[in-house]
């Protein structure tokens, strides 16, 4: 699991095994209805680093639109 990895989920108790955390924990970013959680991960898609295991080039055109940089990123 990334640390940087969103998702929506209705348990976020049960979203990932002991394995998937190692230790780790959550942070629930938000509460809302479904529509109002994937529009705000639609809007940190548009402005936070995506990884290339999204595949999303939607979002990285967007980003490049927006002036920032494409993957892979300097860090």
């Amino acid at each position: 699991m990334r640390e940087d990895q969103e998702t929506l989920t209705k348990n976020p108790a049960t979203r990932y095994t002991s394995k998937e955390m190692n230790g780790g924990s959550l942070n629930i970013l938000a509460r809302g209805t479904k529509q109002d959680v994937l529009a705000l991960e639609r809007s940190l898609h548009e402005w936070l680093p995506i990884g290339p295991e999204e595949g999303q080039l939607f979002y990285i055109e967007k980003q490049i639109a927006n002036g920032l940089l494409p993957p892979p990123y300097p860090w």
